[in-house]
Order: C-alpha cells, then structure tokens, then sequence
C-alpha cells in the first residue's frame, strides 16, 4: 500500500483545511439564534454596545444591565471588541435578521479556527516531521467543532491563542538566547490572553509542563528549559488571575455572567459529581461530538503510544486536562458542551498520530488477500456511523430558533426606542437583543423585585409563556390591577410600568421599610 509523497501530502492537508472551511462558512450571515444562543446573544449585546459608544476593554458593558447599559463581570471581552470593529465599518445588524455585519461576527471565530489550524500544524511539524495532514483531521471535521468554531462567542478564539501560545512556548524550549526569550515571552502572553478570554482554558495549561522534560543530550539545559516552560506558565496565569481580580469588582446591580460561588451553576462539588445523568452526558458529548466515535478509537489507541512516545506527551497531557477541567467544573461541562472545544486541538493529534502510524504499517506489511475488503468493511462502517451523528448534531445545532424573533418582532414592535423594559423569559437575553432593547432580564420574577427594578427606571414589562410568572395567576392578577394592560399575543404579555405612567409606586400603596433590594441572579446559567 502506497502513501502520499510531500507534494500529495501538502494537498491532503489544504484539501482539508478546505473542506474544513466550507462547513464553518455556511449561513455565516445567520443570526445569534442557534445553539446556545443566549451566550451567542450576550456576546453579541456587549460588542453592540461598543459598536455604538466606543470600546473600553476595562468595562465591558451588556444591554441588559439596566438602561444605561451597566458593566457586567465578563471575561476579557477581545473578541467583542474585534466583532464591533467590524460592526462600526459594516453597520450593525438589524434585530435578529440575517446581515454581512452578523457574517463579520462569526467570521472572526472562524478565523481564529484558521489560525489556531496553522499553529497546530507548525507544532506537530516540529514534533512529528512528515506528513501533517493526519494531525488535522478530527480538528476540522470534528462535529463540536464545526458548531461552535463559528459562534458568535469568545471560545474559538481563547483555542486560537492557547494553541499559539503551546507552539511558541514548544519552540522556546528548543533554542538558546534572546530567541528563546521572545518565544517565551510571546508564548507567555498568548496563553495569559486565552485564560482572560475564556477562563477555563487554564486548566489546558497542564500541556505545558511535558515541554519542561529533555533528552540526555540536552540535560545541561535541564535547568534553562524549566525555566522557560515556568515562566511561561507563571505569567499566563498571572495574567489571567489579574484580569478575573479585576473583573470582580465590576457588574453595575450585579450583573454577572457568574463566574464565582455556588449560584454561578458552573462547579463541581459532591451533589453534582454523584449525579450520573451528568457524567452521561459529558461523556457522551466527548464521545459522540467532540472525537466521534472512530476519533475516540483512534486517540485512545494513541493515548496507549503516548507512554512510550515523548513527542505525544503534551497533546496526552492536554486531553488529561480536559479530565481535570470537568472535574472542578462539572456543572458548566454539564450544562455547555461547547467548554469541551479545547480538548478537540489535542484529541485530533492523538488520532493522527495513530492514522499515520497506521498508513505506515500498512505500507510496510505484507499484502494479506482479505485485509483491504476487512479494512473497506470496518472503516466503512466506522465512519458511517460517525457521520451519522455528525450531521444530526450539526444539523440540530445549526437551527435557528424563530421564537425570541418572533416575540421581538411582535411584542418589541409595541415598545417605543428607549424605554427600559424587563423581560422576563427563559431565554430573556435573546429576546432583548432582539428587540434591540436595553434594561434587566429574569427567567422568573416577583412584585417585590420589580417594584425596585421600577425604582431604577424600569418602563415596561414583557412576561411570556415559557416563564413561571406568565402562568402565576397571583403575580398576574397583581400586576394586571396596578399596571396597565400595553397588550398580548398568543404567548407573552405587555405592560406599562410606574416609570411610564408617572405614578410613584410608593405612593400607591404604604409599604414599611424592608430590606435593601435583593441581588439579581446571573439571567441565565453562566459560560
């Protein structure tokens, strides 16, 4: 059995970050309306406002933080400020419809799976030599991958720098000099700048340390190269520390996507590590999605050739970093299958490195008469099942969800511009972007909490039907009697609040002093 020369191999690897390409560009205009939209959606309102009232990487701010558009605790917002950029040149998008200004957004995650393709394929270069084409292959065609490496969210790029940052920081450890001390010093700020865009890329930082091993021949630089590797991830993780220390102290009424304490329903603790359920469904989004079920196969008979075969330790140690990552953060893998998107760069090569292995052995073997119809027949069936899954999940995820434009369109055509409004919805941030609207979002609400969000300005309530308020005849009979009726479609329900009618809530109704307002929860489970 023949394999590709360097010319064909050069092809197969293009050939494929091409057929790549074509299924991240598909329906790249489509609104924030598909998998995971709210986060979609929260990503999009931050980049809108600094679209329209400039970009401040220091205070991010998100439209429903009140109706001055508050600061919200955030990751580092690099890439909405990348998204309002181009949204400044090409105009915003309108509402929730399709538009070259939504196609920029998800252009740049999908350029930054381009980068992030070209320094994996330096690094396996360096490591393995020979044909890269292998490495590549669950990293472009890998379904999780395909989805959410063209959302409108940070993810994709936090990948792109952690995958530059592992190149740099593996160059760095095979040179001497000043060369060394850029390589590093880049390396140190590309992975600082993946832990502060998406916090927990830190835990893939553990693909580090195998770079810090040598050979015997290099053991009089055993001592420089750990150095080189523990500055590196020391000043990537200061940075990223330094950045979450700051983003703290934001949040104007205590708007938070959650990323610290017990209500951010994002850590591991003994109720959620016991819950099987969960694990089930980590699992078998590890299994299904993110490798496929022949990548699987695949990495783990690489996983196996990792103990022997140094140049596979760091992408081992980083599939082991996807472990440590779902344990301290069990409830957020649970809830989002996109935090597995790290993992995909070194499961790939895993699998890559058993595929070209493979080939190798194959073309060295002696021909047996039945093994090409075996391996047709195997691989066959292998491959067809996984693209079976792959599609459906992709196809799935890929749909846009036409409800929160639908209430935008009818309920938010009723709302003058400028108004704050409270919507209260099961995915109430969606459908205050798309209504292009500014003020608070909850998934359920009290009288008592809207008396206060009233108190801030609040003009207008929306309440549909996939809230608990909408089917609470006690909270709608009390609003219904102080608060006048705007209107109601077949699903939501519209009114006006003390703020638009000029009535002082206080002056309805004497109320003794209580306690001060109560914190708003996260709107929806954090990224």
């Amino acid at each position: 059995m023949s394999t590709p020369g360097p010319r064909g191999s050069t092809a197969l690897l293009l050939l494929l970050l091409a057929v790549g390409l074509a299924l991240r560009v598909t329906a790249l205009d489509a609104p924030p309306l598909d998998s995971h939209h709210v986060r979609q959606s929260d990503t999009a309102s931050m980049a809108r406002v600094m679209a329209r009232e400039g970009t401040d990487l220091l205070h991010p701010r998100i439209a429903w933080a009140g109706p001055e558009a508050g600061t919200v605790e955030s990751e580092f917002p690099l890439y909405q400020a990348l998204v309002a950029v181009g949204w400044r040149a090409l105009g915003e998008p309108v509402g929730a419809a399709r538009s070259p200004s939504a196609a920029w957004a998800r252009g740049v995650s999908v350029a930054a799976w381009l980068v992030g393709a070209f320094a994996l394929i330096a690094w396996v270069r360096r490591r393995f030599g020979g044909p890269t084409w292998p490495f590549l292959l669950l990293y472009c065609l890998s379904p999780l991958s395909v989805v959410f490496s063209r959302s409108i969210q940070p993810d994709p790029t936090a990948v792109a720098f952690l995958l530059l940052g592992l190149e740099r920081l593996d160059a760095a450890v095979g040179r001497r000099g000043p060369s060394a001390a850029l390589s590093a010093g880049l390396a140190a700020l590309f992975l600082g700048l993946a832990v502060a865009v998406k916090g927990t890329t830190a835990f893939w930082l553990v693909a580090a340390l195998p770079l810090a091993r040598v050979g015997r021949a290099d053991r009089d630089r055993r001592w420089a190269v750990r150095g080189i590797v523990a500055s590196a991830v020391v000043g990537a993780s200061a940075l990223g520390i330094a950045w979450y220390a700051y983003a703290s102290t934001l949040g104007s009424d205590g708007a938070t996507f959650g990323i610290w304490g017990p209500t951010a329903h994002k850590w591991g603790g003994l109720a959620v590590w016991l819950d099987v359920g969960r694990w089930a469904g980590i699992v078998g989004t590890f299994l299904g999605v993110t490798c496929t079920p022949v990548g699987a196969a695949l990495a783990a008979a690489g996983l196996i050739a990792a103990r022997w075969k140094r140049e596979l330790e760091p992408f081992a140690w980083g599939i082991g970093g996807l472990g440590v990552a779902v344990i301290a953060v069990t409830e957020g893998f649970g809830l989002h299958g996109y935090y597995q998107l790290p993992a995909v760069a070194f499961v790939s090569v895993a699998a890559g490195w058993t595929v070209r292995e493979g080939l190798a052995t194959l073309r060295d073997a002696p021909l047996i008469p039945q093994m090409p119809a075996f391996l047709a027949v195997a691989g066959g069936l292998a491959l067809g099942s996984s693209t079976v899954l792959a599609q459906g999940f992709v196809r799935d995820n890929l749909t846009l969800d036409r409800r929160p434009a639908a209430v935008a369109r009818t309920a938010g055509a009723l709302i003058p511009e400028g108004p704050p409004v409270v919507v209260v919805d099961r995915h109430a941030q969606t459908v205050l972007y798309a209504m292009d609207r500014r003020g608070w979002t909850r998934d359920a609400i009290a009288i008592d909490d809207l008396e206060w969000l009233e108190v801030d300005g609040a003009e207008y309530l929306l309440v549909t039907d996939t809230s608990a308020s909408y089917w609470s005849d006690t909270f709608r009979s009390e609003i219904a009697a102080r608060r006048p009726l705007v209107a109601q479609g077949p699903d939501w329900v519209l009114f006006r609040l003390f703020a638009a009618t000029g009535i002082d809530p206080a002056a309805e109704e004497p109320r003794s002093p209580g306690p001060s307002p109560p914190e708003p929860a996260s709107p929806d489970p954090p990224r």
